[in-house]
């Protein structure tokens, strides 16, 4: 059984191969940088990822990697004219920070 866990709180994090999951025969810690083969620690120098699946998966993969990629530029560009800026959530916060100037910078 193998299994990695970055965010299950009470699981141990990391990459976790063996029957047993607690007892695994190799546990790889959640940074990479570090392996322990039947508890016995080891340093990571470099660590090779092969995966075996035919070409449609991988043009699936890369397809989905870029539309996240298409995503994140969609996410960083905000438009926001005077009237939207006067209503919008972010405004009432910066004032509630005492930060009055930066809320009403945008005003026309």
């Amino acid at each position: 059984m193998m299994y990695f866990n970055l965010t299950t709180r009470g699981y141990p994090f990391g990459l976790h191969v063996g029957r047993n999951p607690k007892n695994p025969v190799l546990e790889i810690d959640p940074d990479l940088c570090l392996a322990s083969v039947k508890k016995i620690p080891y340093k990571l120098e470099s660590l090779e990822v092969w995966g075996c699946a035919g070409e449609d998966i991988r043009d699936a993969q890369i397809k989905q990697k870029k539309w996240e990629t298409a995503q994140v530029e969609k996410q960083k560009k905000v438009n926001l004219n005077a009237v939207e800026w006067n209503e919008n959530p972010d405004r009432y916060l910066l004032e509630l920070a005492g930060r009055p100037s930066y809320s009403t910078t945008f005003k026309r």
